[in-house]
This record gives C-alpha cells, structure tokens and sequence, in this order.
C-alpha cells in the first residue's frame, strides 16, 4: 500500500486497489472510548427499515437469519413498527443457533426472549420494541436464527427487501420448532430491526455504516456476508480483540434527499438518523456513503449537489451533537449503466459533491476517489456499473485504516 501526501496538511491519505484508486485520509482526532462503570449494551447487528411487499409475515412464523458483530454475555431482540400503520402483535419469539438443514435451528440452544417478563406484546404503529435480555452469551461473528410469530401485522409491511440472507415464513405459531413444516423461503427480512449484546465494561463501540443498495451489499453473494460492513466488521473485531465491529444500515433505494417509490427505500438518510444510527446503543463511529441515487435519480428542479451537499451538513452537524465521528465517503462513479442512469450532467453533479466531500474538510475523515475515475474498474463491477461484486465490496472495506477505532482498543 503506498502512502502518498493528501491535499491538506491535517490528513494522511493512502492509495489501495478499489476502481482505479481509493484513498483513505484520516484527520489526526482523537477518539473517547466510554468506560462504564458496568456492562453495556452494544449494537451487533441491525436492518434498516423500510415498507415492503409480499409475502405477508401476518399469521405466520417467520424465522430470520443474522450475524452479529461483537459478543457478549447476553442479547436484546429489537421489533420496529415504525413504517407501519396498525399495531404489530407478536406471539412468541425464539432466539437460536442454526440447525444442520436449511431453515432449521439447535433446539438444544434455544431460548425464549421476553418482553416485560410476558411472551407477547404489541407495538402500536410508529413504534418499536427491545425485548429483555435474552441470557444467551455468543461469540463475535456469531450467526444467530430469531423465529417470531406475527399473530397480527400491518397490511402496510415492514421490513427490509434485500435481506442478503434466506429467511423463513411457515404458517401459523412454530417459533419453538427446530424445523418448521410448510415453510417457505423468502429474501426479505420482516419487522426485526436491530440486535445488541451486552458486553463488560472495557471500551467497546459500533460503527454504523450509512447507506444506499452499496451499503446493502447488492450484487454480492446471498447468504456469505461478503457486503463492505460484514468485512470491516471481521477486519475491525480482528483488531480490537472483538472490542469493537460495524453493523449495517444500508437500504437499498435510499437517499439523501428523496424516498424510493413504494416506500422500499426507507426515510430518506438524515430522517432515519436517529433511528438506524443514533438511537443504536454503543455507536461511536458512523461511516456516510450515500446520495448516489438522488444523482441518478435527479429531481426536476433545484440545485441537487447544493441540496446534498447541506444534508450531509446536517447529518455531520447531529452526530456531532450526540458524540459520534463522522467519515463521509466520494460517490463511486456510474458511467456505463445506460442512459437512463449516467448522463454527463448528472457525472458533473458527482463531481461537485465529490470535491466537496473531499475539500471542504466537514467530515472527521473521509474516504475517496483521489482522482475522477470514470467507471468502476471491472473485476470489481456487479454486472450493472453501479453496484459491486464480492470483490468489488471486500476492496472497499479493506482500503479503510482502523487507526481511528483503535484508541483504547
């Protein structure tokens, strides 16, 4: 990796293999990690929420799948019904490892989570849920099966599209089945948001990683973890002695600015802060790389690279105030993808919000483009010019120094 002097004399940059090149400057800051008296509860895993369609998890058992990032002595399941317009009944929740068959779990390590001692609850539409603590101590990089029963749910679905994993529906209550009959697969995620651990009181943290379908890891493998968070996650727990890892809030069709028709997008990026980033216990770190579709999805009117440009400052000036550093990330280039995406105008607004992100020193750190690379360099393309392979995705995260999620680790 060579090491090449940046634009200013604050940051270091350095060069790796991602497009042509990808570079990554650090400003010299120095990071505070917490050291409670206790333990603490720590975001392992997460699923940006959104609205999706069919198939309906109402009357069924859905049994979904995760790894986590950091371990712990135990967990806490958290339920969003926050896009949903009726309450959400849950009738019984299961929290297991993967069983040998597809679909199946251990039945020898299960356990029952709980919400307020009872086995159901309901979660009036807007709202969400965390269950209580789940007695179960896991490993970091643990895959963990969590079967719910949805005795009611809203007709407008919540959840996540693009799971990146095969999940499970079966009709009617069988969260406790070690495999559940009837079963069907699905590549969504329905209504489980967010998983946490509870860690001892050494410093530890989260980094959220913010984004658009390149942060939701299309194009990679299903079911092999191989989106750019699951791999800083590895690199990121290898360092800090499983201290510290990344959980992904990444939501294919997301913006800056705009929400996706149907509402699978999700709220556009700085009104999902507070829920996907901020309200995530133990984050301290959050990576931006996002607002590639408002470019190639233009609106018919304004000034887009001004409009981005002042999102990103209100999503840099809120984590500041809750005390979480921010690293922004260039737009990686699109030429290639058609007409109906790239255009030269719309290269020309990547451009000014790429220098942006680059000059304007607004960021704590910034990962970038040191030149402007045209398109994405093939052995790294997902077959459309926009979104990555599994090279393409291990690249990027391997390009980010962990210096800054170092201090105290």
């Amino acid at each position: 990796m060579a090491v090449e002097k940046s634009w200013s004399p604050r940051l270091r940059s350095v060069s790796v293999p991602f497009v042509t090149t990808l570079a990554v400057a650090l400003a010299p800051i120095a990071l505070l990690a917490p050291r409670p008296a206790a333990a603490q509860a720590v975001a392992t895993w997460e699923s940006g929420i959104a609205n999706i369609p069919a198939p309906m998890a109402s009357g069924r058992t859905v049994r979904q799948f995760a790894r986590i990032a950091v371990g712990g002595t135990a967990i806490r399941l958290r339920f969003s019904n926050e896009t949903g317009t009726r309450p959400l009944a849950l009738g019984d929740v299961h929290v297991a490892l993967p069983g040998p068959a597809p679909g199946s779990v251990d039945p020898s390590t299960d356990h029952l989570a709980l919400f307020g001692g009872g086995r159901t609850t309901v979660v009036a539409p807007g709202g969400a849920v965390v269950s209580d603590e789940v007695p179960m101590p896991v490993q970091p990089l643990t895959r963990l099966a969590v079967s719910a029963f949805f005795s009611s749910a809203s007709p407008v679905q919540v959840g996540h599209l693009i799971a990146s994993e095969t999940n499970y529906l079966a009709p009617g209550p069988q969260a406790d089945q070690a495999v559940m009959p009837e079963a069907v697969p699905t590549s969504s995620g329905f209504y489980l948001s967010g998983i946490s651990a509870e860690v001892d009181n050494l410093p530890g943290g989260a980094v959220a990683c913010l984004g658009d379908s390149l942060t939701d890891g299309l194009d990679s493998s299903q079911n092999a973890e191989r989106r750019w968070p699951d791999r800083l996650s590895e690199r990121l727990l290898a360092a800090t002695r499983g201290r510290v890892g990344a959980i992904d809030a990444g939501i294919s069709g997301n913006g800056m600015l705009q929400i996706a028709p149907l509402g699978t997008g999700g709220p556009n990026a700085p009104a999902r802060l507070p829920r996907d980033v901020l309200g995530r216990p133990g984050v301290h770190w959050l990576i931006v790389y996002e607002g590639i579709n408002d470019i190639i999805y233009p609106p018919d009117a304004g000034d887009t690279a001004a409009e981005l440009i002042a999102a990103y400052g209100q999503v840099i000036a809120r984590a500041h105030e809750a005390g979480v550093r921010v690293f922004g990330a260039t737009l990686t280039p699109f030429a290639g993808a058609g007409p109906d995406f790239y255009s030269p105008a719309r290269e020309a607004l990547r451009q000014r919000v790429n220098a942006w992100i680059r000059t304007s020193g607004a960021f704590d750190a910034v990962v970038r483009t040191p030149t402007a690379v045209p398109q994405v360099r093939a052995a790294y393309d997902g077959s459309d010019h926009i979104h990555l392979n599994d090279a393409g995705y291990a690249a990027l995260a391997d390009s980010i120094p962990l210096g800054a999620f170092l201090s105290g680790h």
